[in-house]
């Protein structure tokens, strides 16, 4: 079985954003485990916080938009090879997947 995540290791703490969410959640959280789910959406967050920021006070839908489609090979502290980039013509971030094999108990 092949396993794939658009997020590297929640282990890698050696990356920044990696470890910024390790300490997060371990500070705001408690006990919570960390998951590929909730590193993806702490990801998410800071790239639409960045964008806000970006954006300026004066807030609106199409400057948040700009915001966005102007962040080019954007590195978010999760190694050289996941640069953050979006384009009028694709809102898809990256497209490397972190792959992953396991062995299934009794299959092949």
């Amino acid at each position: 079985m092949i396993i794939t995540q658009v997020v590297p290791p929640y282990d890698r703490t050696d990356l920044p954003t990696v470890k910024l969410y390790r300490e997060a959640l371990a500070r705001y959280m408690g006990n919570t485990d960390p998951s590929f789910v909730s590193l993806e959406g702490f990801v998410d967050a800071m790239v639409l916080v960045d964008a806000l920021r970006d954006a300026g006070c004066d807030l609106t839908r199409d400057k948040l938009i700009s915001a966005l489609l102007s962040i080019d090979r954007k590195d978010i502290g999760l190694g050289p090879n996941l640069l953050l980039s979006f384009s009028p013509r694709t809102t898809k971030a990256w497209t490397p997947c972190m792959g992953q094999s396991s062995r299934v108990a009794g299959g092949p």
